[in-house]
């Protein structure tokens, strides 16, 4: 059954101390807070890869971002998998008080697209940025040379921690600073390609993290990404981290924590 999304989130009532957390694809997520404040993470919601690097998406857009209020996009770095150049500015556009949090390359790929100067936020490794609904931390990235400032992050709601890796490779020699925030949840790439993390050493970081949740992600959207395989990750997971749940989301789909 095809449902409209953007009505799903709206209607969703969020518990105090909860947040519900929606996977939109790739490395794309949505948070509802409890304060029914609406946190775009990455979210890729356009076509723009094809247009500007020839990526054709073979998996469906699943939200119409005009049908929803949107209060914050944060965004880890200038890939437009991870910075949608189509989707920002009209996001930005249409909701006049969206803060936007990003590293250096964002930023200033937003002000050339116009967006106002105001509604920016600057964030760098090991800053915390504080909000009404929730926290950030940006925390150690390795994305070489293919976006020297990418950002991965640490999210706070409530008492609630999620660890959102980026697109990294194995470096688990830098993981200290994730480490002792002890998140509940990790969010890893698994596609194994353009130096992110393949199944088995998405496995490790999770052990490495000991986060309760891990969610896999960045697969299946382009067939040059067609690398990571759930299945793989999964049984990866049984090896190296059996005490660790494995939360695999199809596109739109929420668990609220």
């Amino acid at each position: 059954m095809i449902i409209n999304l953007a009505k799903e989130i709206k209607k969703t009532i969020v518990p105090k101390g909860h947040v519900n957390i929606i996977w939109l694809g790739q490395s794309g997520f949505l948070f509802k807070t409890d304060n029914d404040k609406i946190i775009l993470l990455d979210a890729y919601l356009s076509d723009c890869c094809e247009r500007i690097v020839n990526f054709k998406r073979i998996t469906p857009n699943i939200l119409n971002i005009e049908e929803l209020k949107i209060d914050y996009i944060i965004t880890s770095h200038e890939h437009p998998d991870h910075f949608d150049f189509d989707a920002i500015p009209l996001i930005m556009k249409n909701n006049s008080n969206c803060i936007l949090i990003g590293p250096a390359s964002c930023i200033k790929h937003s002000i050339e697209m116009g967006i106002d100067n105001k509604k920016l936020m600057l964030i760098s490794e090991d800053e915390i940025k504080n909000f009404d609904d929730f926290k950030i931390k940006g925390v150690f990235c390795n994305h070489g040379e293919l976006a020297k400032d990418a950002l991965g992050y640490i999210l706070y709601f409530n008492d609630i921690k999620v660890y959102f890796a980026s697109d990294t490779a194995y470096t688990p020699e830098k993981m200290s600073s994730i480490i002792v925030e002890k998140p509940r949840i990790a969010i890893l790439p698994i596609n194994g390609a353009y130096g992110n993390l393949d199944p088995i050493e998405a496995a490790c970081y999770a052990k490495i993290i000991k986060s309760e949740i891990t969610i896999p992600c960045h697969f299946w959207t382009f067939i040059e990404h067609d690398f990571g395989s759930p299945r793989d990750f999964m049984e990866a997971m049984k090896k190296f981290y059996p005490e660790g749940e494995v939360k695999i989301l199809k596109y739109g789909e929420s668990f609220m924590l």
